[in-house]
């Protein structure tokens, strides 16, 4: 994507290439592409110079987070080179901010939307920006900031502030002031100012600033690139091959130099490629403090530079969400999208965590107060090396009711994991196809849920939650894995086995591809059959889902009953007057599997049948399910479940 580049003058003696004027709007279009592509690669070469200031920095010296400083390859520290590279990278991250700002202000937003939601803010909230946004200047007016001591680097607070032919910020200075007051007060010898923590998090603060900018600018920039691809696809007129390269030319210069576009410039490409390359540099500067713990608050569904804060090992004891709350900015709700599937709008409602791994074993739906910042990075470690990554007020809409998600998942779960023995023959229960098997099996399995995890369902996990956690590793040892979630080794192996673990000594169990292949299809099978039209127009999906809930709970109903129980049960329930009501009233639509003993659609259903008709057969079931789900919930008070 190189527009500086200018074509020689001999083209134009080239018959049939004489340059031609434009239509004034086609030639504001190219001209804007141009300029915007150029400026874009100026963005790009100002960032790199930046990082590779840096990356020296790093190559040549280990510098700790108390200031301490050893150089690599056993050499001296040379503390004049500490001060060239920081300089360059300093003025170079300056010069892209200001840059940043003017393609801002040139080609989105005039009233500067960048620098007033993102630069500023940042400017504002952190003491880091402001302190090293006047060493710049005091840089380059001649001064060294960083003095080394033979052990540590260091800024001197009473030399900054003693200068007197730079102006300085108020508020800035008044900081300073204060802060040398205290260390005199406290009784230093000398009013020295920490560097690394100062200078790593101003750069950190300039590196999400460069990635803000292209999720701030990525709609503008692909979109003048369309422009231009749609102008020189509908002009081909517009098009000359120069050394085989298909060229537009825009316009002459007073130096009489041809300016023009290619038409294939590679400029989405280099787009892309730039977010890509802020993104990965980003996350390896990250991950290169390797000292300490960063928290990164996103806000999500603001106009915000996210904000960091650095963690030290003190506060790792604090409670992660009032440690947020506390440094963050008007903090409401707190989320934790990054690390949990699950539907995280009723966890961050209802302020729980899904799962965390205390030191003496998981435990599901944990309310915020209880876990600290050490919980948390127990719980996923690689939070480490990468910081914690959480959303403020980013929260949708009302979410469900924790305990209903609970018991409705296990209950869905046990009842296709019972088709599934029928269909894969896992193990033993491979032939529980008859309806009193059927209903042993999830007699047995509720028991098994009973009995792990926690005494309410309130403190027992989703099944999608515990699917997740089990897919953090490749293997399992069951006794480890029993242990550490408080949970039956039987309901374990089953959730392993439909998650595509496999195990030649009941013991270890190992993630197989083949086997987690087999499973996906199977749910890709029951999603099909969801959005089962059945030979009509009408969109079935509806009725679908409510028969399959009825059918849930038909089968959960009969197995709540105590296992004597259990054939009775279910005999009453199949062939209750409820049932044969909504038989009989849609017999031309519903049948009853007497082999499965499940409510099923006709297919292909009758050309009468209508979306009114759907509407009706839907409120009828419901009706029938929720009757019997409240039967249910008197059980499962009687069976404290």
């Amino acid at each position: 994507m190189n527009t500086r580049a200018y074509i020689p003058m001999d083209f134009l003696n080239v018959p049939g290439t004489q340059l031609e004027k434009l239509p004034w709007e086609h030639e504001q279009i190219l001209r804007r592409y141009l300029s915007m592509s150029q400026h874009i690669c100026e963005l790009d070469e100002l960032y790199s110079m930046m990082v590779f200031n840096l990356e020296n920095m790093f190559e040549k010296f280990s510098l700790q987070f108390d200031d301490r400083i050893f150089a690599k390859r056993g050499e001296t520290v040379d503390v004049i080179q500490i001060n060239a590279l920081l300089c360059n990278a300093v003025s170079a991250g300056r010069t892209l901010i200001e840059s940043m700002e003017k393609f801002d202000e040139f080609y989105i937003s005039k009233d500067k939307s960048f620098k007033k939601n993102f630069i500023s803010k940042a400017y504002d909230q952190y003491s880091e920006y402001k302190i090293v946004d006047f060493l710049r200047n005091y840089m380059q007016h001649g001064h060294i900031p960083i003095h080394y001591d033979e052990e540590k680097i260091y800024l001197d607070l009473s030399e900054i502030l003693e200068t007197t032919h730079l102006k300085m910020n108020t508020n800035l200075k008044r900081m300073l002031q204060k802060a040398k007051k205290d260390l005199l007060e406290y009784g230093v010898a000398d009013t020295r100012l920490c560097c690394v923590p100062l200078f790593y998090k101003y750069f950190l603060l300039i590196h999400r600033l460069y990635r803000a900018f292209y999720s701030y600018a990525e709609y503008t920039l692909m979109q003048i690139g369309e422009e231009k691809r749609k102008l020189l696809q509908d002009h081909p007129e517009y098009v000359r091959q120069v050394d085989e390269i298909a060229f537009a030319p825009v316009y002459q210069d007073e130096l009489g130099q041809l300016h023009g576009v290619a038409v294939e410039d590679g400029y989405e490409e280099k787009i892309r490629e730039n977010i890509t390359y802020a993104e990965e540099k980003l996350q390896e500067y990250i991950k290169g403090n390797g000292q300490i713990c960063s928290l990164q608050i996103d806000y999500c569904l603001e106009y915000r530079i996210p904000e960091m804060i650095l963690i030290h090992e003190e506060e790792l004891s604090e409670n992660l969400v009032s440690y947020c709350k506390k440094h963050g900015h008007e903090i409401r709700h707190v989320s934790f999208y990054t690390y949990y599937k699950d539907d995280m709008d009723s966890y961050t409602r209802y302020k729980m965590f899904p799962y965390i791994q205390f030191e003496e074993g998981v435990e599901w739906n944990v309310p915020y107060d209880r876990v600290t910042i050490r919980d948390f990075l127990r719980t996923f470690p690689e939070a480490e090396e990468k910081g914690i990554l959480v959303q403020a007020n980013n929260m949708g809409g009302d979410g469900i009711q924790i305990a209903q998600a609970v018991l409705q998942g296990w209950k869905t779960f046990l009842y296709h994991s019972s088709q599934i023995l029928d269909t894969l023959g896992i193990n033993s229960l491979a032939d529980a196809i008859d309806w009193a098997s059927r209903v042993v099996f999830i007699y047995q399995s509720i028991g098994w849920l009973k009995e792990s995890f926690g005494k309410r369902i309130e403190k027992k996990p989703t099944i999608e939650q515990l699917e997740e956690y089990i897919r953090r590793a490749e293997r399992w040892e069951l006794s480890q894995l029993s242990s550490t979630l408080h949970a039956a080794p039987e309901l374990l192996k089953l959730v392993l086995s439909e998650v595509g673990y496999i195990s030649q000594d009941g013991e270890l169990f190992v993630y197989d591809e083949v086997i987690a292949t087999q499973r996906k299809e199977e749910e890709r099978k029951r999603k099909a059959e969801k959005e089962n039209s059945h030979g009509t127009q009408v969109d079935c999906r509806k009725m679908n889902k409510v028969i399959e809930e009825l059918n849930v709970t038909i089968l959960y109903y009969a197995s709540l009953q105590n296992e004597k129980k259990a054939e009775e049960c279910g005999k009453e329930t199949r062939i209750g007057k409820c049932v044969e009501q909504v038989i009989c009233k849609y017999r031309e639509f519903l049948w009853w599997d007497e082999v499965r003993e499940e409510l099923k659609v006709r297919d292909p259903l009758p050309e009468k049948f209508t979306e009114e008709i759907q509407g009706k057969i839907c409120r009828d079931v419901r009706a029938l399910e929720e009757e019997l789900s409240g039967k249910c919930r008197e059980l499962e008070k009687n069976e404290s479940l």
